[in-house]
């Protein structure tokens, strides 16, 4: 199973609201798990709407002898005649106590890793049909925003939890 970690460039504006709730930032980044899946999951949404758009290329039998299949065009992300890859794609909490994170998994037993690697980056006999680097540029606002929404809501109840604890 390959996993893709999310890295997030929220670190920055989570610490500022660190520094003015005078809460610690590992608090912050620790946090609650389900804000760690609710970003990922929101990549993987993005990946799969990637996955979903239809194809320019060439027309050709289906290989689930369902019709015709049109294939992607290079640059293109894969269009879907099995959709095996886009059921291979999930999110995941990943690591274990304090180095809990985030991140997409593709599933090396519907997918294999070859089939996906030639996708995303080509190979000599195909020209790249990107879905996963294109879904993080295009969910990257929105991943970040997410994680920062939830991590303040956390510090509040955090606050509010100290406040009524004195």
């Amino acid at each position: 199973m390959l996993t893709l970690a999310l890295g997030l460039e929220a670190e920055g504006d989570l610490l500022k609201i660190a520094r003015k709730t005078k809460t610690t930032f590992n608090d912050i980044l620790i946090g609650d798990p389900k804000d760690l899946l609710r970003t990922a999951n929101i990549f993987v949404r993005i990946i799969h709407e990637e996955l979903s758009r239809p194809g320019t290329g060439h027309v050709y039998p289906s290989a689930t002898g369902s019709g015709m299949h049109q294939a992607s065009s290079p640059g293109e992300p894969p269009a879907s005649d099995t959709e095996d890859l886009k059921n291979s794609i999930i999110a995941g909490l990943f690591g274990s106590g304090r180095t809990l994170f985030a991140g997409v998994s593709i599933d090396s037993s519907v997918t294999s890793k070859k089939k996906w690697e030639s996708l995303e980056f080509g190979s000599k006999f195909m020209e790249p049909r990107p879905f996963i680097r294109p879904a993080l540029r295009m969910g990257k606002q929105e991943m970040t925003q997410t994680y920062i929404k939830n991590s303040r809501k956390r510090i509040r109840r955090i606050l509010r939890e100290r406040r009524r604890s004195r």
